[in-house]
């Protein structure tokens, strides 16, 4: 149970990032993205990392610690990063139709992701519905797929937060059980165990999104995107990375490190009404389509998302760690883990576009039926093996 010294702590890391998000929107506001603004934000990056390291108790209150470090630490550092190239969702809080300081608040420091908040690349995306070859009711059944990931109203999200709370509490109450009966034969292998953590988190970052659902629609009136779409639903390693794991994180990633990777080039220049003043905007070329379509450039981003998304799950594994000032995990599971599913989505992607002209022997629905399955054990073998297998070491 908490103290209320500890319940303190995490109140104080919340209030401290306040002044310097604030600081942020105010420096995103008179400063073009670039070199200079990127070094204007690093106090705030600091403060971030420092704040959830220094002023709580990991050992003690676990899973406020885990939120703390992966929130602010990760999350928010990572939109303040996109922030400083001219990239990502806070960029909008910087023109004419920019958020309220609330709002960029709450969208910088919660994770979620605004669905009312229009993305700043698509804004002069071109118009492809003369191009769309899909049928009609194809193109209206994908939309009104789209407009289901808007998330839920604030009554839903909370339902939710209590929902996975209970079937959290359900988990935690099982593993002891799990742990002990080891000795038998049929869980040696401690996949079941596996089995059962793997929803573990999923209830947990299922409910602390939808907490910060809540917040964004009871405070903010602002409807958010979904963060998890049925992910035990998944039918490969791109649909579920994609499309139905941890989108919040996801496009933080595709933010920061994909886009970069894909235009060659860190900085993107904001539109002249984003500021009150052009000094100091970074002037930047224009590319060519072709380019930013390089397969390199798509395979180098797709490996450096899922590297950099196991170099942050080992920090956040790190800074939860009791002994984390003796070193490091000598053989890192998680970052091995996210590594190898970059070469496996790619090689999936390749043997898709190989047999996109196959003949399917068996019915739709049992050959996506028969994906699910077999990606659901591929995805539930890999983590037996580098993602759950040091929590048991390292507590």
């Amino acid at each position: 149970r908490a103290s209320p010294t500890m319940s303190f702590a995490f109140a104080t890391i919340c209030a401290l990032a306040v002044p310097f998000l604030v600081y942020a929107r105010i420096v995103a506001y008179t400063v073009g993205p670039g070199a200079k603004r990127f070094v204007l934000l690093t106090p705030v990056l600091v403060v971030n990392v420092a704040a959830p390291l220094f002023l709580i108790d990991q050992e003690k209150e676990v899973f406020a610690a885990a939120i703390a470090i992966a929130n602010f630490g990760w999350w928010t550092n990572f939109k303040i990063i996109a922030l400083a190239c001219g990239r990502g969702q806070l960029v909008s809080g910087t023109g004419k139709t920019r958020l309220t300081t609330p709002s960029f608040l709450a969208l910088a420091a919660l994770p979620v992701k605004f669905a009312t908040v229009p993305d700043p690349y698509r804004a002069n995306a071109p118009d492809t519905s003369r191009t769309d070859t899909r049928s009609k009711s194809k193109r209206i059944t994908d939309d009104s797929r789209n407009a289901r990931k808007t998330g839920h109203t604030a009554f839903e999200s909370a339902a939710g937060v209590l929902c996975k709370l209970v079937l959290l509490a359900g988990c935690m109450a099982l593993l002891p059980a799990l742990a002990a009966a080891e000795s038998q034969i049929f869980l040696k292998s401690n996949t079941v165990r596996n089995f059962v953590l793997s929803f573990t988190l999923y209830f947990a970052l299922g409910a602390l999104f939808d907490a910060g659902s809540v917040v964004g629609l009871l405070l903010f009136k602002t409807q958010t995107s979904l963060h998890f779409d049925l992910p035990f639903l998944s039918h490969s390693f791109s649909n579920f990375w994609a499309k139905r794991w941890n989108l919040v994180a996801g496009r933080s990633l595709i933010d920061a490190v994909y886009l970069p990777i894909l235009e060659g080039r860190w900085v993107r220049e904001e539109p002249r009404g984003n500021l009150r003043s052009t000094r100091g905007v970074t002037k930047i070329s224009s590319r060519k389509s072709q380019e930013q379509d390089s397969p390199t450039r798509r395979l180098l981003g797709t490996h450096a998302c899922f590297a950099m998304s196991g170099l942050m799950h080992e920090y956040v594994f790190w800074a939860l760690r009791v002994d984390r000032i003796d070193g490091i995990e000598m053989w890192p599971g998680w970052f091995t883990f996210f590594a190898v599913q970059a070469p496996l989505v790619c090689l999936e992607y390749l043997l898709a576009k190989k047999t996109e002209r196959v003949a399917i022997p068996v019915s739709p629905t049992l050959f996506r039926i028969t994906q699910t399955v077999t990606f659901l054990v591929a995805q539930l073998w890999l983590p037996n093996i580098f993602f759950f297998s040091p929590l048991p070491r390292k507590g």
